[in-house]
């Protein structure tokens, strides 16, 4: 245990785990539960997160008071989605899911416009009402594709920008933010990890092949929260994406 998080998560060793390990038996099912929702944030990054997903909320009470086609918070669809780092993740796609290993047609890696076509496909989401949030490792990560389909696209940076221009004059809160911005980046991943975990978001999009999507998407699960792969299977479903004309 630590500053960062109950245990500076050996992210990929619990994920991992999870996705390669046969849970068969009552017992072994109610293990991994256990597993999944131990994973809890330490009391400064639970404190991020209360703040960033009051931030959110105010965008969204922002776009209600000032869309005259939106009638109230309740028709607004904040979703999250999880990206990869492009260069790292096509890296791993390559070693992990190639034609060798026995994947014949791999969609690992999905661009920008792979995935707001997808989305699209999935359903759920309406192009006007969406709020977007990108959770990515890339700070500078492209939006073009995502803003010429929904009106609002948010990133960590975006928010983390608001808050430090509101709490300029605020020290305790000015100090936490010092301490978020300093942190390691894998305490970034868990805020995003946390984020897209939260229920203020209507539904969660990520990668089939991607350990941190697979916990989110589990962790939504059993918090009655929906979530969808945008390739690969979908709750043991196996969707030939290859056959739609994206």
């Amino acid at each position: 245990k630590n500053d960062f998080g109950i245990l500076l998560f050996p992210f990929l060793n619990f994920e991992c785990m999870l996705q390669t390990y046969k849970w068969e038996t009552k017992r072994q099912l109610e293990y991994r539960k256990i597993i999944v929702q131990s994973l809890r944030p330490s009391l400064k990054l639970q404190l991020i997160i209360n703040i960033v997903v009051q931030e959110i909320n105010n965008i969204i009470e922002y776009i209600v008071n000032n869309n005259k086609n939106i009638n109230n918070q309740e028709s607004i669809i904040p979703i999250a989605i999880h990206i990869r780092e492009k260069e790292h993740w096509l890296e791993h796609c390559k070693k992990q899911f190639s034609i060798e290993n026995g994947y014949k047609d791999n969609d690992c890696y999905l661009t920008n416009r792979d995935i707001v076509k997808r989305l699209t496909f999935l359903g759920n989401v309406k192009e006007k009402n969406t709020v977007v949030y990108i959770a990515s490792g890339n700070q500078d990560i492209s939006l073009v594709d995502f803003r010429l389909n929904y009106p609002v696209v948010i990133t960590k940076k975006m928010i983390f920008k608001n808050l430090s221009q509101k709490f300029d004059d605020d020290i305790e809160q000015g100090k936490l933010l010092k301490w978020f911005h300093n942190a390691p980046p894998m305490v970034r991943a868990q805020l995003d990890f946390f984020l897209c975990s939260h229920s203020i978001f209507k539904f969660f999009y990520g990668n089939y092949y991607s350990s941190m999507s697979h916990m989110i998407k589990e962790d939504r699960f059993y918090n009655g929260l929906s979530s969808y792969y945008l390739n690969g299977r979908n709750d043991g479903y196996e969707l030939d994406w290859f056959e739609f004309d994206f």
